[in-house]
């Protein structure tokens, strides 16, 4: 996934160079901001979306990339368990979570990873 993002980026970055250069500049705007970037579609049929900060110091232009994190929806009847959920932790943040109407969602960072501990009733 991170090989993808930068060859996106290296795709991407020259065009929007070129764009902004043709832009007139006499309003005093420059370079330098956040810039929305849509990326390229995912297998899950997202497209990717990442934000492009440029700083200019002199006539250096630098920009750093980042990216939104993906919702992530665990049905329990996706489980296939015997029995009903009696509680369920987060093993990254040691939170307890709650599954509500069978459901728990969580914001997972790019290249993060959502891992539960789940216990059933007997």
């Amino acid at each position: 996934m991170q090989n993808h993002c930068r060859t996106a980026i290296f795709q991407i970055l020259p065009l929007l160079l070129w764009t902004l250069s043709l832009t007139p500049t006499s309003n005093g705007q420059g370079f330098t901001g956040r810039w929305a970037v849509q990326g390229k579609a995912m297998d899950n049929g997202e497209t990717q979306r990442l934000i492009l900060e440029l700083t200019q110091t002199g006539n250096a232009l630098a920009g750093r990339l980042t990216s939104f994190p993906a919702q992530a929806t665990i049905n329990a009847a996706d489980l296939h368990l015997k029995e009903k959920i009696k509680s369920a932790c987060n093993l990254w943040t040691h939170a307890e979570v709650t599954f509500k109407n069978g459901k728990y969602s969580a914001s997972v960072p790019e290249h993060g990873i959502l891992l539960l501990r789940i216990t059933t009733t007997p």
